[in-house]
């Protein structure tokens, strides 16, 4: 039996550099399914009540939490199929995302429910931010498989720690600030962008 040669140990060496590349993949895969909401590809629910939980130990200031919910999200499943309510979430997550950017951190919180945090943020910067993600939301109509769904629109909740209650308060509706950081569903009559009565 002749010695192994050059070749055989290098097809070795490389076939063991990949299986580890494998590897860190599909941990870094495992590690992602872990915190992230398979859908929207936002931070999941359980992400955000660690973060919370987290959050009395990590850093004083203030910490601004937006509730977002999608209006009649029902009538997207039911007039053109649960894909197409998939594509409005995966929609709106997206704007999510490109508004938040590196001032805070989105979730899912549940269902057509999603959840902002702000760390650092005081509620007039929350509520710009808000009214902001409200606009883009409202002002992107978006077609699934070549039939317009619509405009989305979305109601808001503001709750900031520690001026509204402390941080383990913020997801309760009742905490949630009920004058000047409500931002309502829009009515009908009011004028663009106004933030109406819910």
């Amino acid at each position: 039996m002749a010695p192994p040669t050059p070749r055989i140990y290098l097809d070795l060496m490389s076939d063991n550099v990949a299986l580890a590349l494998a590897n860190l993949r599909l941990r870094e895969r495992l590690a992602s399914l872990a915190v992230r909401d398979a859908l929207t590809g936002l931070f999941n629910r359980r992400c955000l009540d660690e973060a919370l939980n987290r959050r009395p130990r990590e850093a004083p200031g203030p910490l601004a939490c937006i509730m977002v919910d999608i209006d009649h999200f029902k009538r997207f499943n039911d007039q053109f199929g649960h894909d197409a309510g998939d594509a409005v979430m995966q929609h709106v997550a997206q704007i999510m995302r490109e508004t938040v950017q590196d001032a805070g951190a989105a979730y899912r919180f549940g269902g057509e429910e999603f959840t902002i945090l702000l760390p650092g943020a005081e509620a007039p910067a929350a509520l710009e931010l808000a009214e902001r993600l409200r606009g883009q939301i409202a002002a992107a109509p978006l077609a699934h498989h070549g039939r317009m769904l619509g405009h989305i629109t979305i109601s808001l909740g503001l709750a900031v720690s520690p001026a509204d209650g402390p941080t383990a308060t913020l997801l309760r509706p009742r905490r949630r600030r009920p004058a000047a950081g409500q931002v309502a569903r829009p009515q009908p009559d009011a004028h663009r962008g106004a933030i109406g009565p819910g």
